[in-house]
C-alpha cells in the first residue's frame, strides 16, 4: 500500500465513524421496547381498535363450542303466517290474547311475556282492552313490552322544544291490570354498531324511574324477585349478571353492558304456534309452572328479525337466551379490561425475556407458538363460559417478535461493522507506525512519528514519550512531546522520579503493565498535583516493551470527546508492540550505522553516503563539498592523560561537529582522531568557510 493510500485510509472519515464505538442502547433495551409495545397494544385495545376482530373471534367461539344445554322451564308461543291464515288478519282483537291467557292459566303456566306492542287502544273498541286487562289480571304474572325513545316536547315553562327520554308503554286499560313490563328496544348504534347483538343494557331510563330489560322483567317476575343493580353486575335472587364495563368507540365513554350467552339457534327452545295453543292442541300439562315468551315470525306484521353470532333470530328469541342465561345460570364472564392489559404486559415483558435470553430458533418458536396457545386457550376456556381477549396479545406477539429481531440484527451488525473497522484501522495504525522506519536515521524523527500517530488514532489533545534504558546508553535517553504548543522540557525531577518508579509513568516502567485511567480525579498518584488534575481528564500510559524489557513507556492524554476506555487501551497497546519493534530497528539500525563513542555516523556508512551523495551531485549537476579533519597531537594527549580522558575529547569535538553541521550535512568518524564531513550542494568556498568555523 502507498503512503498516501494509506494516509488516506487512516483518516478516512468512513472508518472514523465506523471505528468509534456505536451507541449502546439502554441496557435490556428489550424490556423497555416491550413496555412501549405493551402501552401502545393497550391504549389501542381500550380504545376499541380490536373489537371487530374480537367480535369476530367470539362469533367464532359460539360457533365452535355448540349448543347449551335446554332449559325446559322457557316455551316460545310463535305468531306464524299459519296462525295469520288460521286466526284472521293482524291485528287480531286483544280479547284472542285474553284467551290465550286463560288457556295458559288452565294449563298450569307460571309466567306469561308478550313481545307484542300494545300501546294504542284495541282497533275493536275500548271493550276489547277491558277482556284483556281482565285476563291480565286473572293471570296474575304477565308482562307486558315498552319502548323508551327520545321524544321532542314543547316546555310548558319557556315554550321551548326539549328533548326527554319517555317510554312507550302499554294503552291505560291494560296498565290498570298492573302488568309487569320491560323494555325491547336493543341497543345498536352504540354496544353493537355491526348489528349482530353481543350486549344488552339491563336497565334504562325512562322518565323519572328506571326500567328493566324486557328479559330480565320476566325472570324477576317468574322467580318472584325484584332485580337489585350492583356496582359489578345485576342480581336477581341468587344470581348475578355479570357487567361488562368498556370503552365504547361509538359513544366516547365507558358503558356497562351484559354479554348474552347464546344457547343456540332458536330450535333448541320447546315452540308451540299460537294457532295450536288457541284450539288447545298441545300435550298435557305441556305448560305446566313454565314461562311463556309469546313473539310474532309471520312476515308483514311489525316484523322483528334481530342477528346474533348463529344468524336471523326473532326478539323474542334475544329475550329467551337471556332469560336462558339466568334460569341456567350460564353467564359470560369476559376478562376485564384491567386484567386484559396486565395480562398484555405480562406478555410483552414474558416476550422480552424470551427473546433476550434466547437468540436462537428455539426462543422464536416458543415466542411465536404462545400467541397461538393463547388463542387456543380462549377456545378452551369458552366451553365454561369465560371469554380472554385474544385479536390484542395474538397481534401484538408477533409484532414485538419481528421488532425485536430486526434490532438485534441492527445492533449485531452494527457491532460486527465496529469491530471489523476497529481492526481496519488497527492495521493502518501499525502499517503507519511501520513506516517510521524511513527515519532511522534520527531516533528522535522515530519516536516523534510514533507518538503524532497515537495522538491522532486515539483523538487525544497530546501525549509524550519517554525512552530509557541503561544498556542503550545516551542514544535512548531521549523524550518527545505531541499536542504541546512550544518546546517541552523534562525537569530533572520528572526524569529521576521517572526511573524510581514513582507517578503513573514510572510505575507502568517499573510493573511493564499498561494502564488506563478514566477519570483522573479518582487516581490517588493525582490528588496533590491540583494543576494536573485540572488539565487532565483521562489518559492512558503504555509500556514499550522489547524481549520482555521495558525500554519506554507512552503516555495518551484526554480524548476529544469522551473519556478513554478499553477499546483505546487495546489500539494503544496494539500501537506500544508495533512501535518496540520499530524502536528495536532503530536501535540495531544505529549500532550498525553511528558510532558508539560519538554519536557519529561510521566509516563504512559514511563511504556508502558519499558514493550515494556524488551521484546524486552529478546526476543534477549540483556541488559536492567534501571535509576531513582531525585532532592535533591526539596521541600524545592520549599517552599523557589517558584513554578515558581521550574518549572524553572525543565525545566533545564530536559534539562541536554535529552543532557544525546541518541537518542535510552527513558528519562521521573515520579514524582514531580523523572526522570528515559531506557537505551537498556546497561550493569549495563554502567549505572553506564552514572548516574555518569549525577550527575556531
Amino acid at each position: 500500500m502507498s503512503s498516501n493510500k494509506t494516509e488516506d485510509l487512516f483518516n478516512s472519515d468512513e472508518l472514523i465513524k465506523l471505528a468509534k464505538k456505536p451507541a449502546i442502547l439502554v441496557p435490556l433495551w428489550e424490556f423497555f421496547l416491550a413496555v412501549i409495545i405493551a402501552v401502545v397494544f393497550s391504549l389501542l385495545y381500550f380504545y376499541g381498535f380490536f373489537n371487530t376482530v374480537e367480535n369476530a373471534s367470539i362469533d367464532y367461539r359460539f360457533k365452535q363450542r355448540g349448543k347449551l344445554a335446554s332449559s325446559k322451564d322457557i316455551v316460545l308461543i310463535s305468531i306464524t303466517d299459519e296462525c295469520i291464515e288460521k286466526l284472521g288478519t293482524w291485528p287480531w282483537p286483544r280479547a284472542t290474547h285474553g284467551k290465550l291467557l286463560d288457556i295458559l292459566k288452565k294449563s298450569g303456566a307460571k309466567l306469561a311475556a308478550f313481545d307484542i306492542m300494545f300501546t294504542e287502544e284495541s282497533l275493536a273498541g275500548h271493550e276489547d282492552d277491558v277482556l284483556f286487562s281482565k285476563a291480565i289480571a286473572n293471570f296474575g304474572k304477565v308482562v307486558l313490552p315498552q319502548v323508551i325513545t327520545k321524544k321532542t316536547v314543547l316546555d310548558p315553562e319557556t315554550f321551548e322544544e326539549k328533548e326527554i327520554i319517555s317510554p312507550d308503554r302499554p294503552c291505560k286499560t291494560l296498565l290498570e291490570a298492573k302488568p309487569y313490563e320491560g323494555f325491547i328496544d336493543l341497543e345498536y348504534k352504540q354496544l353493537n354498531p355491526d348489528g349482530v347483538i353481543r350486549k344488552l343494557l339491563l336497565t334504562k331510563p325512562a322518565g323519572d324511574y328506571y326500567s328493566y330489560i324486557f328479559g330480565l322483567s320476566a325472570a324477576g317476575a317468574y322467580l318472584g324477585v325484584n332485580p337489585e343493580e350492583l356496582s359489578n353486575g345485576m342480581k336477581i335472587a341468587d344470581r348475578v349478571l355479570p357487567y361488562y364495563n368498556c370503552y365504547e368507540p361509538e359513544a366516547g365513554h365507558m358503558i356497562k353492558s351484559y354479554l348474552i350467552n347464546y344457547s343456540g339457534a332458536y330450535s333448541d327452545f320447546d315452540e308451540i304456534s299460537y294457532s295450536d295453543v288457541i284450539n288447545e292442541k298441545f300435550p298435557k300439562n305441556y305448560f305446566s309452572n313454565r314461562l311463556v315468551l309469546i313473539g310474532t315470525k309471520a312476515s308483514g306484521i311489525s316484523e322483528d328479525v334481530k342477528f346474533c353470532p348463529y344468524g336471523a333470530l326473532s326478539g323474542v328469541e334475544i329475550h329467551a337466551n337471556l332469560l336462558h342465561n339466568i334460569l341456567n345460570r350460564r353467564f359470560l364472564q369476559r376478562s376485564s379490561v384491567t386484567n386484559t392489559v396486565l395480562l398484555i404486559f405480562v406478555f410483552a415483558l414474558s416476550c422480552a425475556y424470551l427473546l433476550w435470553k434466547n437468540r436462537d430458533f428455539t426462543g422464536n418458536f416458543i415466542c411465536l407458538s404462545s400467541a397461538l396457545a393463547w388463542a387456543a386457550l380462549a377456545l378452551i376456556l369458552f366451553n365454561i363460559d369465560v371469554i380472554l381477549e385474544i385479536m390484542p396479545i395474538v397481534f401484538m406477539i408477533p409484532i414485538q417478535w419481528a421488532l425485536t429481531r430486526l434490532i438485534q440484527q441492527f445492533v449485531s451488525l452494527t457491532e460486527k461493522n465496529y469491530e471489523l473497522a476497529k481492526r481496519v484501522r488497527e492495521l493502518a495504525i501499525i502499517n503507519e507506525v511501520t513506516k517510521t522506519v524511513s527515519f532511522m536515521g534520527d531516533l528522535g524523527k522515530t519516536l516523534d512519528a510514533i507518538l503524532s500517530r497515537g495522538v491522532q488514532a486515539l483523538y487525544a489533545e497530546r501525549g509524550s514519550l519517554f525512552m530509557l534504558d541503561n544498556r542503550y546508553e545516551e542514544l535512548f535517553e531521549q523524550s518527545v512531546v505531541y499536542g504541546v504548543e512550544g518546546k517541552a522540557v523534562f525537569s530533572e525531577e520528572l526524569i529521576e522520579s521517572f526511573k524510581s518508579g514513582k507517578g503513573i509513568a514510572g510505575e507502568v516502567f517499573n510493573s511493564g503493565k499498561a494502564k488506563l485511567i478514566t477519570n483522573i480525579r479518582k487516581e490517588k498518584a493525582f490528588k496533590e498535583k491540583e494543576g494536573e488534575v485540572n488539565t487532565i481528564k483521562s489518559m492512558i500510559c503504555v509500556p514499550l516493551m522489547i524481549r520482555e524489557t521495558t525500554v519506554g513507556v507512552m503516555n495518551i492524554v484526554n480524548k476529544q470527546s469522551g473519556r478513554f476506555n478499553n477499546d483505546d487501551l487495546q489500539i494503544a497497546l496494539t500501537m506500544a508492540n508495533q512501535a518496540a519493534v520499530v524502536i528495536e530497528k532503530a536501535r540495531l539500525y544505529n549500532l550498525a550505522t553511528v558510532d558508539g563513542l560519538t554519536g557519529l555516523v561510521v566509516r563504512r556508512h559514511f563511504q556508502s553516503k558519499m558514493e550515494e551523495e556524488f551521484r546524486r551531485a552529478r546526476r543534477y549537476n549540483k556541488p559536492l563539498s567534501y571535509l576531513m579533519t582531525d585532532i592535533d597531537h591526539f596521541k600524545k594527549f592520549n599517552d599523557t592523560y589517558g584513554h578515558q580522558t581521550g574518549d572524553a575529547v572525543l565525545r566533545e569535538v564530536a559534539k562541536i561537529v554535529r552543532k557544525s553541521v546541518r541537518d542535510t550535512d552527513i558528519a562521521a568518524r573515520y579514524g582514531g582522531e580523523e572526522f570528515c564531513v559531506i557537505l551537498p550542494e556546497t561550493e569549495p568556498e563554502g567549505a572553506v568557510q564552514f572548516a574555518e568555523r569549525l577550527r575556531q
